[in-house]
Protein backbone atom coordinates (compact mmCIF):
# COMPACT_ATOMS: atom_id res chain seq x y z
CA UNK A 1 0.00 0.00 0.00
CA UNK A 2 1.28 3.50 -0.81
CA UNK A 3 0.58 6.14 0.97
CA UNK A 4 0.54 9.99 0.49
CA UNK A 5 -0.49 13.25 2.64
CA UNK A 6 -2.68 15.50 1.00
CA UNK A 7 -3.60 18.96 1.80
CA UNK A 8 -6.92 19.86 1.32
CA UNK A 9 -7.67 23.08 3.02
CA UNK A 10 -5.81 25.78 5.04
CA UNK A 11 -7.12 28.74 7.26
CA UNK A 12 -6.36 31.03 9.73
CA UNK A 13 -8.96 31.14 12.60
CA UNK A 14 -8.50 33.83 15.40
CA UNK A 15 -8.93 32.36 18.50
CA UNK A 16 -7.39 33.38 21.57
CA UNK A 17 -4.05 33.31 19.59
CA UNK A 18 -3.72 33.05 15.72
CA UNK A 19 -4.04 29.62 14.59
CA UNK A 20 -3.85 28.08 11.43
CA UNK A 21 -6.46 24.99 10.57
CA UNK A 22 -4.77 22.85 8.07
CA UNK A 23 -7.19 20.20 6.72
CA UNK A 24 -5.41 17.00 4.57
CA UNK A 25 -6.20 13.22 3.83
CA UNK A 26 -4.45 10.10 3.55
CA UNK A 27 -4.65 9.12 0.24
CA UNK A 28 -3.72 5.88 -1.46
CA UNK A 29 -2.11 6.01 -4.53
CA UNK A 30 -2.56 2.22 -5.58
CA UNK A 31 -6.81 2.83 -5.54
CA UNK A 32 -6.45 6.38 -6.41
CA UNK A 33 -8.85 7.37 -3.35
CA UNK A 34 -8.88 8.30 -0.05
CA UNK A 35 -8.30 5.94 2.68
CA UNK A 36 -10.90 4.78 5.51
CA UNK A 37 -9.89 5.66 9.12
CA UNK A 38 -6.80 4.33 9.87
CA UNK A 39 -7.01 5.11 13.61
CA UNK A 40 -6.04 7.86 15.63
CA UNK A 41 -3.30 10.29 13.66
CA UNK A 42 -0.77 12.00 16.02
CA UNK A 43 1.61 14.61 14.35
CA UNK A 44 4.77 16.06 15.49
CA UNK A 45 5.75 19.70 14.62
CA UNK A 46 9.56 21.30 14.43
CA UNK A 47 10.18 25.10 13.72
CA UNK A 48 13.76 25.42 11.77
CA UNK A 49 14.53 27.51 14.54
CA UNK A 50 14.19 25.04 16.97
CA UNK A 51 12.66 27.00 19.27
CA UNK A 52 9.54 25.21 19.33
CA UNK A 53 8.00 21.69 18.81
CA UNK A 54 4.79 20.13 19.20
CA UNK A 55 2.74 16.85 19.25
CA UNK A 56 -0.64 16.00 19.21
CA UNK A 57 -3.28 14.27 17.70
CA UNK A 58 -4.74 15.10 14.22
CA UNK A 59 -8.54 15.11 14.56
CA UNK A 60 -10.94 13.25 12.06
CA UNK A 61 -13.55 15.91 10.74
CA UNK A 62 -14.79 14.09 7.98
CA UNK A 63 -14.35 10.61 6.21
CA UNK A 64 -10.67 10.21 5.85
CA UNK A 65 -10.12 14.40 6.17
CA UNK A 66 -8.00 15.39 9.24
CA UNK A 67 -7.29 18.78 11.15
CA UNK A 68 -4.57 19.80 12.85
CA UNK A 69 -5.01 23.44 14.38
CA UNK A 70 -1.77 24.73 14.84
CA UNK A 71 -0.15 28.39 16.05
CA UNK A 72 1.03 30.44 13.59
CA UNK A 73 4.34 30.02 13.23
CA UNK A 74 7.25 32.45 13.00
CA UNK A 75 8.85 33.78 9.49
CA UNK A 76 10.56 30.73 8.18
CA UNK A 77 10.29 26.60 7.59
CA UNK A 78 7.88 24.42 10.07
CA UNK A 79 7.94 20.28 9.52
CA UNK A 80 5.09 18.92 10.05
CA UNK A 81 5.27 15.11 10.42
CA UNK A 82 2.25 12.32 11.05
CA UNK A 83 2.33 8.54 12.00
CA UNK A 84 -0.91 6.02 12.52
CA UNK A 85 -0.36 4.26 15.75
CA UNK A 86 -2.70 1.86 15.62
CA UNK A 87 -2.09 0.99 12.41
CA UNK A 88 1.44 0.43 12.61
CA UNK A 89 2.39 3.12 10.19
CA UNK A 90 5.23 5.27 11.73
CA UNK A 91 6.61 8.94 11.09
CA UNK A 92 9.09 7.90 8.39
CA UNK A 93 6.62 5.59 6.53
CA UNK A 94 4.47 8.74 5.58
CA UNK A 95 5.32 11.86 3.66
CA UNK A 96 5.52 15.21 5.75
CA UNK A 97 4.77 18.81 5.25
CA UNK A 98 6.89 21.84 5.37
CA UNK A 99 5.01 25.18 6.12
CA UNK A 100 7.16 28.11 4.94
CA UNK A 101 5.99 31.41 6.69
CA UNK A 102 6.68 34.58 5.42
CA UNK A 103 4.95 38.32 5.84
CA UNK A 104 2.59 37.81 3.04
CA UNK A 105 1.21 34.35 3.67
CA UNK A 106 1.90 30.34 3.92
CA UNK A 107 2.57 28.11 1.62
CA UNK A 108 2.49 24.71 2.70
CA UNK A 109 4.66 22.15 0.78
CA UNK A 110 4.47 18.24 0.52
CA UNK A 111 7.76 16.04 1.06
CA UNK A 112 8.01 12.30 0.30
CA UNK A 113 8.77 9.87 3.09
CA UNK A 114 12.76 8.93 3.27
CA UNK A 115 11.70 5.30 3.66
CA UNK A 116 11.40 3.18 0.66
CA UNK A 117 9.44 0.45 2.59
CA UNK A 118 6.03 0.28 1.87
CA UNK A 119 3.91 0.56 5.09
CA UNK A 120 1.83 -2.90 6.31
CA UNK A 121 -1.69 -1.92 7.36
CA UNK A 122 -3.27 -4.15 9.34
Amino acid sequence: MNLDIVPVKSERKQLVEEQILLRFSLFDMEKQGVMPDLGPLRFLLFESSGMRQRQGWAEMVDEGVYEVAIPEPKPGACYLFFACPKSGVWYAQLPHLILHTTMNGISVHRKAAESTATPHLC
